[in-house]
């Protein structure tokens, strides 16, 4: 059986490192990149991904203008919103754009896997919102908090790793995603965060 072909539009390169470290390590899929939406065509031609995981803020794109054009060239094509952002508004027009999916960047990797054989499986998937709220969430998922919790106790990477029972790729993968939702800098600032919320 062939490994899925996944590509990742988004013009964070440490984002795409890690998620194509998490996906090819446990040989999920091949992974494709592309830092620049106006290369996304291109990049579609030439390798024919089986779902394309879309970044909602890139340089000089307008969402709606943008995308439309791109998926209406490429109508058969599954597109998935891939952000750090929970935020309804933004769930609701990527539903109206055509988007087949809303994946979380702060989501833990089984469950990521899962949910992109769903959609493959020709679901559509998107977080539950309630009264419109947005923001990020209220709290980090369970691993990013067991995550945060060795970090203030001073582990590193690999003890992390071994401790939580996941490779030093994964750890690196979680500790973004950490500080992408907090707007952290630096790892203490993560776990000053942290504290100061009540998850440590």
């Amino acid at each position: 059986m062939s490994k899925l072909r996944i590509l990742i539009v988004d013009d964070h390169p440490m984002m795409t490192f890690g998620v194509r470290a998490i996906f090819e390590e446990s040989n999920f899929s091949e992974v494709i990149e592309c830092n620049d939406y106006r290369l996304v065509s291109q990049k579609i031609e030439k390798h024919v991904p089986d779902i394309i995981l879309f970044d909602l803020h890139m340089p000089m794109m307008n969402l709606e203008r943008d995308f439309h054009n791109l998926h209406r060239k490429h109508p058969s094509d599954i597109f998935v919103a891939y952000t750090a952002d929970y935020d309804a508004t933004l769930i609701a027009r990527c539903k109206n754009m055509g988007f087949r999916g809303y994946l979380l960047k702060a989501e833990n990797v089984e469950p990521l896997k899962r949910k992109i054989n769903a959609i493959l499986n020709g679901e559509t998937i998107f977080p539950d919102v309630e009264g419109g709220a947005s923001g990020v969430p209220a709290t980090l998922t369970p691993m990013q908090i067991n995550v945060l919790k060795l970090m203030a106790a001073g582990y590193k990477n690999g003890e992390i790793a071994k401790a939580l029972g996941i490779s030093e790729a994964t750890v690196d993968y979680h500790k973004r995603n950490i500080k992408e939702l907090l707007g952290s800098k630096t790892s203490a600032e993560s776990v000053a965060i942290g504290k100061a919320n009540g998850w440590l």
